[in-house]
């Protein structure tokens, strides 16, 4: 299927909490293209919005006495574009969706090219191009490893990850360019803020510290690999499979 240019880029938090909706919205835009990341309660996407880059929110509920909290509750945390699906869609509901922070609100019955249409209208006026150089710039995502910059915290599965500062500044300078071999020197420099000399060991003694943590969580053994006569690269295949998880 023809993808624009936005449906390539763009994640959309799919927050379905009518679940009768849910495989056939979802496969829906994962249909156009779109990547979707599903959450079935307010609070999943909350914590969500904290953890993975996104471009666009829906919301999938039907009328009642929380809807305008948990439209208010998603505009507090985030001003990404918010679409409201609702059995509902009177201009009196879409004036109390619009009041509470929706965007815009579809009916639940809506023709999968509307639907497409239009998210890729929404997502056109906000520019997910400028929004995603700039959350890139704040958030790492591979696969379940996320780095917060500006926080300097990294989870895995969610769950923090113990790193000391240095080692947070490895796994970043790494993981931003993964599958590519990072220079000693350009280690030394961006991740233990000092320059190389001769006799100077400690990159390769805090690579040691950082794999030990790194595979005490689950991460492949190899996630860090020396190149030698370069430096270190942070392993290039996405979806890995960590060590705790694997089937018998």
């Amino acid at each position: 299927m023809y993808e624009t240019d936005y449906q390539a880029k763009a994640r959309v938090l799919l927050i379905h909490l009518e679940s009768a909706l849910r495989t056939a919205l979802g496969h829906c835009l994962e249909q156009a293209g779109y990547h979707v990341h599903h959450c079935n309660t307010l609070a999943a996407a909350l914590q969500s919005l904290q953890e993975h880059a996104a471009h666009l929110l829906i919301l999938v509920q039907n009328p009642g006495t929380a809807l305008e909290q948990n439209l208010q509750h998603l505009r507090s945390a985030s001003d990404l574009p918010l679409l409201l699906f609702s059995a509902d869609t009177s201009d009196a509901m879409r004036l109390r969706a619009l009041r509470c922070g929706a965007d815009d609100c579809v009916s639940l019955a809506v023709e999968p090219k509307e639907l497409t249409l239009r998210v890729d209208a929404m997502l056109r006026r906000n520019n997910p191009g400028q929004r995603l150089k700039k959350q890139r710039r704040d958030v790492l995502n591979f696969d379940d490893l996320t780095l917060h910059k500006k926080q300097r915290s990294a989870k895995l599965f969610g769950q923090p990850l113990d790193l000391t500062p240095l080692q947070f500044n490895l796994l970043w300078c790494l993981l931003s360019k993964r599958g590519h071999a990072i220079k000693r020197r350009q280690l030394y420099r961006e991740g233990l803020e000092k320059q190389l000399s001769a006799y100077d060991r400690s990159l390769d003694m805090h690579i040691v510290r950082l794999r030990k943590k790194l595979q005490a969580v689950g991460l492949p053994a190899d996630c860090i690999s020396t190149v030698h006569g370069e430096g270190y690269k942070f392993l290039e295949e996405e979806h890995f499979v960590p060590d705790h998880f694997v089937s018998e």
